[in-house]
């Protein structure tokens, strides 16, 4: 059973969607408060509907410097766009320009990703038949699919509701551990 504690990035599961946020807090009975991307928050008991999000670290005021380039969540609305810092203040506060000039002031740091913090995620890590979810479009929404092809540096998704995408960055998708049963989609079974 997994394990969780207040500020782990999770996704939680919402009517086959997957959605990024983090644990804002667990009740005595093990009950997770999860707050969203989009600023939505729930209670969730059933563990089954939730698991780590494998492919971002936690950022500390220490990590980040004036002129890095980072991702930031605008508004904290769950769309993240690119920008470079531009101040940190004493109350550690991040000040955000966004390369399209949009500018935001940032105190919570799960709001900020710095590209050199990424796990070291690489397509290789996964093989055809993989339970896994993906970021649909790039869109925030993770949708739960089988690795069907992998060629030349991509992977292809056919998800669950029968959509497909291939997928170069491997930042968009992970294992689905909810899930731990592969599929058989071996070359000779796949395309009978």
């Amino acid at each position: 059973m997994l394990e969780f504690k207040k500020g782990d990035f999770i996704f939680g599961k919402s009517k086959n969607v997957w959605f990024p946020g983090n644990v804002s807090y667990i009740d005595e009975k093990g009950n997770l408060n999860i707050e969203y991307e989009d600023g939505v928050s729930e209670w969730i008991s059933d563990i089954s509907k939730v698991q780590k999000n494998t492919t971002f670290k936690h950022l500390k005021i220490d990590d980040l410097k004036v002129g890095d380039k980072i991702l930031g969540n605008w508004l904290g609305r769950g769309h993240w766009f690119e920008g470079r810092i531009k101040k940190i203040n004493k109350k550690g506060e991040v000040y955000v320009k966004y390369d399209d000039g949009d500018k935001e002031r940032i105190s919570d740091l799960t709001k900020i990703r710095k590209e050199k913090i990424f796990n070291k995620t690489t397509i290789s890590k996964f093989k055809v038949g993989d339970r896994v979810i993906g970021n649909w479009k790039k869109q925030n929404q993770w949708f739960p699919g089988v690795v069907r092809v992998i060629s030349e540096g991509r992977i292809n998704v056919q998800y669950d509701d029968g959509d497909s995408e291939w997928i170069e960055d491997p930042l968009r998708i992970q294992i689905d551990s909810s899930n731990q049963n592969t599929n058989d989609l071996s070359k000779e079974n796949f395309y009978q």
